[in-house]
């Protein structure tokens, strides 16, 4: 199945639920294992985290990022699907 670019940028606009980041950084992982690989990866990466939280008002405990955190994402990790 292809998926289309603009599916891609639909799926990841606005305000998308982590675990469909996570399947976008993580492809080849299973649902749960992509969350915790992207919860990892935030928490071991000192300045990521700490401007998610400052700039971005991350919560760990939400289940979706606003537009502000996935700028901040894109910034440290690159661009889900690259």
């Amino acid at each position: 199945m292809v998926i289309k670019e603009e599916e891609v940028q639909d799926e990841l606009s606005g305000s998308p639920k982590k675990k469909v980041v996570a399947m976008h950084y993580f492809k080849g992982l299973g649902e749960q294992a992509a969350v915790n690989a992207l919860s990892r990866a935030i928490r071991e990466d000192s300045k990521l985290k700490e401007e998610l939280e400052t700039k971005g008002h991350y919560n760990k405990c939400k289940h979706y990022f606003l537009p502000k955190q996935m700028e901040i994402l894109r910034k440290y990790l690159g661009d889900p699907d690259n």
